[in-house]
């Protein structure tokens, strides 16, 4: 079985990474049963810390994502792949999508080929949030 690339938002409920904020997580995991316990292994490992401080919330695969985006796009478009990035929506019915910031840059735990495709969407977010930022 393939594995499908999932997102959640972590955080560490340890002292040794107070201040450490929540970070987002894209890791690869067969099923969605699956996901929730190799996503806290993977950290664990990461991290360096028991699995009982890993913490994650708004755990979804990238199908999931792309259906509860915020305005449906075509497969394949830069715009559908920036989807995975969307913290929020701005503006209303004429606004635009919120993208993760460059310096909260994402943990990728996935395999080379989805790195790469994960770290040229988020970059192409960042540009879309320049390109919007200078037409106010």
């Amino acid at each position: 079985m393939m594995e499908k690339i999932y997102r959640a938002f972590c955080f560490c409920t340890t002292d040794t990474y107070q201040s450490l904020d929540e970070r987002m997580v894209f890791f690869e995991a067969q099923s969605d049963e699956q996901a929730p316990g190799k996503l806290t292994k993977l950290l664990s490992a990461v991290w360096g810390v028991s699995e009982s401080a890993v913490d994650f919330y708004n755990l979804y695969s990238e199908s999931e994502l792309h259906k509860n985006a915020a305005f449906p796009v075509a497969s394949g478009t830069p715009l559908y792949k920036q989807q995975l990035f969307e913290i929020g929506w701005s503006g209303g019915a004429e606004g635009h999508s919120i993208y993760t910031d460059l310096s909260d840059y994402p943990i990728f735990l996935v395999s080379p080929i989805n790195h790469l495709r994960l770290t040229n969407a988020f970059i192409s977010c960042q540009n879309q949030t320049a390109a919007e930022a200078s037409d106010e």
